[in-house]
């Protein structure tokens, strides 16, 4: 994250941060014109607009590695001419002419054997721009031909193995390597072809994305998903399970922005609900109230993730996995379909501070309506994992062409691992006494609360789980950290929360201090996601203070 402030800082202010700063920020010069048709655009803005600059600068500044403009622009120099190598061309060729804006677009449908990359840069001197493309690409594919296409002059260079063409349109130098690469935006340029600024489908994906922003990327997936349908043998009508997902999609946005306190990444799903299946219709559009495990997760917890919906995930998962007629068997077994129906949905897994000299414990916290049912499933998952370790232990082949008895007698002196009980405010917790795992600090263990099934690393995260619900201990809800952090992000399909802070805290003495100093100043990483049967949005926020 460092070296992307660096660059944006120094590729869009020309290498100082205050001519950055003071710089006002271009419009939307290249995506005027990219065609309508391109299936994957990616744009990045090296001069973005005010607001994310005053963001962009505030944020650097945070850093230690980010205060020396001249050790900045050394760096995003070495990285320039790393990237040029082979070309002929240094960073000196190509900051003259760089303008504030670059972009890739690939058209997949324009040839049927590959697609159409083409990357249009903005170009502040077209001459300087001219002169630097000639010089790099006559070292490359040798003599330069051109022809003239609607006023516009095509530069093309064909060697018979590979082509690479240029044009210049409106302070935009476009490279492909296709000629309908050049041909089609110049179209765009006079109108007789529709940009994608103009396309509904493009503008409705975006339209719930942040508008200012420091990247875009955007992907129009039919023709691809169609041509992975016909690649894969399944053709575009197959019905497989999950095919409908693919085939709803009717757009996918990202963008990167800065904000006052951090950097976030958004991503927006456009669906046609129509193409869902009811069952994934209704899972989308099922309104979901507060985890209810979340009163379990104590507050100290460096990473917290949580899930909701867990029930019909794991009762699909469950119909494709024990079809069999052994898992038929062991469904009856151990109650499965009693468990199932006993589960909230609710999910949480937390990793916090360990006890002694184990440095992280962590937990499951799996919501439960009937805690008897989800005893007896965890119950027989327990002796099931137990004994199948034992049959596998039998045949181990580091025994060779040990006589059975032999092999009985080894495993006859050898402790067995075993499930033992301990009770804890009324509470039967199960644990693993394996000698295996002796000196490690991992003990399995396992117990079934009103309102919880806890699986954790040792019996004694399970004790601080359960003071925690209690009310003995505090629970995540009480941070401040957690609550500033989720609240930038959506949280009705899922989370996940990183502590760094925290981390650095406890872990920062083993970093070399340099590196620990430009950590230090990211505070929390969280991520959420909101699902709808139209619209799918996920963001990832990085809390720099």
């Amino acid at each position: 994250m460092v070296v992307l402030l660096a660059m944006l800082l120094v590729v869009g202010g020309g290498g100082s941060a205050a001519a950055f700063f003071l710089m006002r920020g271009a419009g939307e010069e290249l995506l005027q014109l990219v065609p309508a048709s391109s299936e994957v655009v990616v744009t990045a803005y090296l001069d973005p607009s005010a607001g994310q600059k005053v963001n962009l600068m505030a944020l650097a500044d945070r850093f230690p590695a980010l205060r020396d403009d001249q050790r900045i622009r050394r760096e995003v120099d070495d990285v320039l001419d790393t990237a040029l190598e082979g070309t002929g061309l240094s960073h000196e060729d190509v900051r003259p002419w760089l303008g504030s804006q670059v972009a890739i677009v690939v058209d997949v449908g324009a040839n049927d054997d590959e697609p159409t990359v083409s990357v249009l840069v903005a170009s502040r001197d077209d001459d300087a721009a001219l002169e630097t493309l000639d010089k790099a690409l006559e070292g490359l594919l040798g003599t330069k031909e051109t022809s003239e296409y609607r006023g516009a002059t095509m530069h093309v260079f064909d060697s018979g193995a590979s082509f690479v063409g240029y044009v210049i349109v409106d302070h935009v130098v476009v490279l492909s390597n296709r000629s309908i690469g050049l041909t089609r935006v110049v179209d765009v340029a006079e109108g007789t072809t529709r940009a994608i600024v103009d396309d509904p489908a493009f503008l409705d994906t975006i339209s719930s994305l942040p508008e200012g922003k420091l990247g875009l990327a955007y992907v129009n997936p039919t023709e691809l998903v169609n041509r992975a349908l016909s690649a894969s043998g399944l053709g575009v009508a197959a019905t497989a399970p999950g095919l409908d997902m693919f085939r709803a999609i009717r757009g996918v946005g990202a963008t990167l922005s800065a904000h006052p306190d951090g950097l976030a990444f958004d991503v927006a799903m456009r669906l046609d609900p129509s193409e869902l299946d009811p069952a994934t219709r209704l899972q989308l559009d099922q309104p979901l109230d507060e985890n209810g495990v979340l009163g379990f997760v104590p507050a100290d917890a460096y990473a917290v993730a949580t899930q909701q919906g867990l029930d019909e995930t794991l009762k699909q998962t469950v119909d494709q996995v024990l079809t069999t007629p052994e898992g038929e068997l062991i469904r009856q077994r151990i109650g499965v379909d009693d468990t199932l129906a006993a589960l909230t949905g609710d999910l949480a897994f937390e990793v916090g501070p360990g006890s002694g000299p184990v440095p992280a414990a962590g937990a499951i916290l799996i919501g439960v309506r009937d805690a008897s049912a989800v005893q007896r499933t965890l119950d027989g998952l327990a002796d099931l994992v137990l004994a199948d370790q034992r049959r596998a232990g039998t045949i181990d082949p580091a025994f060779g062409d040990m006589s059975a008895s032999g092999r009985d007698d080894v495993f006859g002196a050898v402790p067995k691992a075993t499930w033992r009980t301990s009770t804890y405010h009324g509470t039967t917790i199960r644990y693993l006494d394996d000698p295996g795992l002796s000196g490690t600090g991992f003990v399995p263990a396992y117990a079934v609360v009103e309102g919880a099934a806890i699986v954790a690393s040792s019996p004694t995260e399970i004790r601080k789980v359960i003071d925690t619900e209690a009310g003995s201990e505090p629970n995540i809800s009480s941070s401040s950290s957690y609550r500033r952090a989720v609240s930038r992000v959506p949280d009705d399909g899922g989370t996940w929360y990183v502590d760094l802070a925290a981390l650095v805290s406890r872990f920062g003495s083993q970093l070399p201090p340099d590196v620990a100093s430009n950590i230090e100043p990211i505070d929390t990483v969280v991520q959420g996601t909101s699902n709808s049967s139209s619209l799918i949005t996920y963001r990832l926020f990085i809390e720099i203070r």
